[in-house]
């Protein structure tokens, strides 16, 4: 038939390359003609490819037809441990890749989780991840590098400032207070530290000479310790409700508002934190938890009463 597919012209396939194109349209062109051939069905074949944002089809007489591809260009590197993905601009994993490749040209992105990520599938939800797809087109904010913790997610630009956001929320208001300070006059006189718009109507700046508030503790660690003072809140009404002694009442409050105490909560908080990922759920009420040696790990719980013993 002088009509039958006899060549396929592929165009703008750079990171998928031709021919894997070829393989995945090739049992559709088969016994086909340029004009029986389910062109939607082709462009729907080449499009499962990770890095394809769109495909049209054209027919060429006689017998040609053209293939034009339009791929995503990667807007992150998200990385779970050592393992690295190339994101789109919309969230879609693209492929697996070296890390130490793409770090520098895209902004490297931090995942709570990597254990379900592969190539096509989305994680708008990642928090970091979030951030950075909530950035706007026409805000100069260069970032690097973004950071997530359970408490807090630290965003750092190309000139070494640290953008601290707090927790996962309110990202449209946080850019814009960001990108104020940023590119403020103050900012292009002296050298900023960091810029906290964890509460965005409020935002704090510090700078690099301003030794006073470049050793302030960070969201994170202010959050720990509230998460600290709140579980030794909940022992002392615990030893209330048990009818504990004065002694023993008086001794849990003065390590409350000891310093050293509630920092043996907050480090037991983040040991707690960072194994609960690798905890099944039936054992997260368990009292004691393991590090990665095998020792028995101290509970906020278990932290606040050591420390109330040594007092």
């Amino acid at each position: 038939d002088v009509f039958a597919v006899g060549h396929v012209e592929i165009q703008g396939a750079g990171a998928v390359g031709d021919l894997e194109v070829c393989q995945r349209v090739d049992s559709l062109l088969a016994g086909q003609t340029i004009f029986t051939v389910d062109a939607a069905a082709l462009a729907r074949r080449v499009g499962e490819l990770p890095f394809v944002r769109s495909v049209q089809v054209e027919r060429h007489l006689p017998d040609g037809l053209g293939i034009r591809i339009v791929e995503y260009r990667p807007l992150a590197l998200a990385c779970g441990g050592a393992t690295c993905w190339l994101v789109s601009p919309d969230g879609r994993i693209l492929t697996k890749v070296p890390g130490s490749e793409w770090r520098g040209r895209v902004p490297v992105v931090r995942l709570e989780s990597s254990s379900k990520v592969r190539p096509g599938i989305r994680l708008p939800q990642e928090p970091g991840l979030a951030l950075l797809l909530a950035v706007p087109h026409d805000l100069p904010l260069d970032f690097t590098s973004i950071d997530v913790s359970p408490y807090s997610i630290v965003a750092t630009t190309g000139d070494g400032v640290q953008v601290r956001f707090g927790r996962a929320e309110h990202f449209a208001s946080k850019l814009a207070a960001a990108a104020r300070i940023l590119t403020s006059w103050s900012a292009r006189t002296h050298r900023i530290a960091y810029v906290d718009v964890s509460v965005p109507s409020n935002p704090a700046t510090c700078y690099q000479d301003d030794t006073l508030c470049r050793d302030a503790p960070t969201t994170t660690e202010v959050a720990e310790a509230h998460v600290a003072k709140v579980a030794a809140q909940r022992h002392i009404a615990a030893l209330v409700k048990a009818g504990a002694t004065q002694q023993q009442i008086s001794e849990a409050t003065y390590a409350m508002n000891n310093p050293e105490a509630v920092a043996a909560v907050a480090t037991a908080t983040r040991a707690a934190n960072a194994t609960g990922d690798s905890t099944s759920s039936g054992t997260r009420g368990q009292a004691h938890t393991s590090d990665a040696t095998g020792t028995a790990a101290q509970t906020p719980k278990d932290a606040f009463e050591a420390a109330t013993r040594a007092e």
